[in-house]
């Protein structure tokens, strides 16, 4: 039996699928002609104000609307204007609270484009343009704040640009009447001069506001803290990761996704309208397909790009399929515990290291959760010690600090001498025992001579007695990358600073102290829009684990 296609339904599928091709095409074309065009309505309305209106039209006002109504419609217009220089990128953006605001500023400049000089010309041009946008209500569907999203170098300096052109128009167009002190508050003889010279301040204030508005306002808009819900369901997760890394998540200072059946879920902050997750995806691996693409739809709402930062090699098909690009970070030694061995001659070095420490008397042992709260005091002298010796701060983000509600979570590895501790390290480990890392590495700046080495050897012994596969020692910045000349730029920058960038950080001295202990390299992975969006997210990542961090108090 021979199977025939139907030719008129070949033809029914071909035409839907050019009908889907163009409004997937105007869908993204129209918002950014509607910012054009609202942007270009903005310029008009305040040429038109910046300049002396028609006399004829002018004089016919004067008769049936009273002078304080065309001087307030004349300002009003500046304002309208300025608004709507500033909306049109959040129309671009597709925010739903912009396309009110446009219909809203539209109405209000027909309005004012009558009042102050029976301006039709620019009211029938406004007209227009509400008529054209109105229909698309559908186009606008991100929840963000108004004005969250216009704190961009390139559209301010546009904006600078178009109102100083403005200015300049409106003093040229005025240079035939002599300045004089009097003329801001002359109504009669020169009015429109003097309303020019009025609007001034105004848009000068308005202008002022909005930026210092947007620069104290800056975070993560829109976006709710984890209720003691949520975390409670973070920390079921956790449990049952095995994924030591996941232990960050107690921090405090990142919110989540969770996948469809509550079993997974993605821990980011919000950094310069950049939502960065912290590492991979955790839980039940079967969610984190559609939980990555939940991550970026979400921060679509809020017209804001992603960036996963720190993601291992194992999950790379999901960032790439999302159309992100990668860029090395370094390399994290990981150690397989169950056949960790001091013997042979690549470990004598870690071998005499702790044979001496064994007879100067250090003790190494480690302290359960429970019994942490009995330490905190000793270990926050410890830490106080090590962050004033080291001229440091403490980090956020993807690393933990010294909070003792956040320590008291974890075991604790100490190396005491003579009672008192003197260096230690919190411990993050799965259940499963699959695998176990550090955290803060903190010693006093009297410790012996290769304190942390000791501790970490002993440490890695400790999992391997405990039955824990593998020992995750941190990542060493910037390791691994190529320096062949036909390297990506940033491969072949990382390299440079790695070996030569000692003065502000021994990246290379970091890699080779971890390198003693005979660590498996696996690497690290910014994954995030290709180009500059790469390097803002870095950025940003960087600004965050520098302390850029949400404030939930």
């Amino acid at each position: 039996m021979r199977c025939y296609s139907d030719p008129m339904n070949a033809h029914a599928k071909a035409e839907s699928y050019k009908t889907k091709l163009l409004r997937g095409l105007l869908k993204d074309f129209l918002p950014n002609l509607f910012a054009i065009l609202l942007f270009f309505g903005g310029l008009i309305l305040l040429f038109s104000a910046f300049t002396p209106a028609v006399k004829e039209r002018f004089n016919i006002l004067k008769l049936i609307i009273p002078m304080p109504l065309v001087e307030f419609s004349h300002q009003f217009a500046i304002v309208t204007g300025v608004l709507m220089l500033f909306i049109a990128r959040s129309l671009s953006m597709r925010i739903d609270s912009a396309y009110y605001a446009t219909l809203s500023l539209l109405l209000f400049g027909i309005i004012a484009a009558i009042l102050k000089g029976f301006d039709y010309e620019e009211a029938i041009i406004l007209s227009l343009l509400f008529v054209a946008i109105l229909p698309f209500k559908r186009l606008f569907y991100r929840k963000s704040a108004l004005l969250s999203n216009n704190f961009n170098i390139k559209f301010m300096i546009l904006i600078a640009l178009a109102l100083g052109v403005m200015v300049y128009i409106g003093f040229y167009s005025y240079q035939h009447i002599p300045y004089s002190d009097e003329l801001w508050f002359d109504f009669e003889e020169h009015p429109q001069a003097g309303r020019f010279l009025r609007s001034l301040p105004i848009m000068g204030a308005l202008v002022s506001i909005i930026f210092l508005h947007r620069i104290m306002t800056r975070g993560a808009d829109g976006i709710e803290k984890p209720t003691q819900e949520e975390m409670e369901k973070v920390g079921e997760i956790i449990r049952t990761s095995d994924d030591s890394e996941a232990a960050l998540a107690t921090l405090g200072d990142k919110f989540f996704i969770f996948g469809k059946e509550q079993k997974s879920f993605i821990m980011y902050a919000v950094r310069n309208q950049i939502w960065i997750a912290m590492g991979d995806p955790i839980g039940d691996v079967s969610e984190f397909a559609d939980l990555v693409w939940k991550f970026r739809e979400q921060a679509d709402l809020h017209a804001a790009k992603v960036a996963f930062f720190q993601v291992s090699e194992k999950y790379l098909p999901l960032y790439l399929d999302m159309g992100l690009s990668l860029s090395k970070l370094g390399e994290e030694a990981c150690i397989d515990t169950e056949n960790f061995s001091l013997t042979g001659k690549k470990m004598q070095g870690l071998r005499t290291s702790l044979n001496r420490h064994k007879r100067e008397n250090i003790e190494f042992s480690v302290v359960k959760r429970e019994n942490v709260p009995e330490i905190l005091k000793e270990l926050r002298a410890v830490s106080d010690n090590w962050l004033t010796s080291k001229e440091a701060t403490e980090k956020h983000f993807s690393l933990g600090n010294f909070n003792e509600q956040y320590i008291s979570q974890f075991d604790i590895a100490i190396a005491k001498f003579e009672g008192k501790i003197t260096a230690f390290t919190n411990i993050w480990q799965t259940e499963n025992k699959e695998e176990f890392s550090i955290d803060l590495m903190r010693y006093r700046n009297d410790a012996s001579h290769g304190i942390m080495e000791y501790l970490f050897t002993s440490l890695i012994l400790w999992g391997h007695d405990n039955g824990f596969k593998t020992f995750r020692l941190g990542l060493s910045p910037l390791s691994g990358l190529e320096n062949h000349p036909l390297a990506p730029v940033w491969h072949r920058v990382g390299n440079s600073i790695f070996h030569l960038g000692n003065d502000f950080y021994n990246f290379e001295g970091l890699h080779n102290f971890k390198d003693k202990f005979n660590p498996i390299w696996r690497p690290r992975y910014l994954a995030a829009s290709s180009g500059l969006g790469s390097a803002a997210a870095l950025l940003a990542a960087t600004r965050l684990v520098n302390g850029g961090i949400l404030d939930f108090s």
